[in-house]
């Protein structure tokens, strides 16, 4: 059984993660036995909007 988790990382503008940080992060979750993809994602269509990132998690059986 498997639990997905998706977790929202705010922009740098507003004093979220920088790209370093975020891979960091994901590189301690993989230690941690979690499977981690990161996602951007724009929000609407406008081509000068900044991306969004997510991280989603995977607690597998298998990823242990």
């Amino acid at each position: 059984m498997s639990a997905k988790i998706e977790l929202s990382l705010a922009p740098a503008k507003a004093k979220g993660l920088s790209e370093d940080e975020r891979l960091d992060l994901g590189r301690l979750l993989l230690k941690a036995g979690y499977r981690v993809d990161i996602v951007r994602r724009r929000p609407n269509t406008n081509p000068g909007t900044n991306y969004d990132y997510f991280m989603v998690l995977d607690k597998g059986e298998n990823n242990a």
